[in-house]
């Protein structure tokens, strides 16, 4: 965690110009474009864009959704977030989840 925040994750990028080794050179192992650099890898790689990004998103989503329903609905049993697939639609008297 603290190499991410400091920046010093052994990126491409990092190894050619922190590390000084010419012979590196910093184009993304998966799309081949931009330098790889933390913030390229996070959020602006067009290899992961298709696939890993929208897999985060749909975990957090299903972390939310969870979340919610158990606010909502108290004796609701919890199964880990990798485990758990949301209802379409959940209708209680006083709420209606999409």
């Amino acid at each position: 965690m603290f190499a991410i925040q400091d920046q010093v994750v052994s990126t491409k990028n990092y190894r050619k110009v922190i590390l000084k080794d010419q012979t590196v050179e910093d184009e993304c192992r998966k799309c081949g474009k931009g330098g790889e650099k933390i913030q390229h890898v996070l959020n602006g790689c067009e290899a992961l864009v298709t696939r890993e990004y929208k897999e985060r998103q749909n975990t957090v989503g299903r972390i939310l959704h969870q979340e919610i329903i158990k606010c909502i609905i108290e004796e609701t049993k919890t199964v880990p977030y990798y485990q758990y697939q949301p209802e379409s639609i959940i209708q209680t008297e006083t709420y209606t989840i999409y």
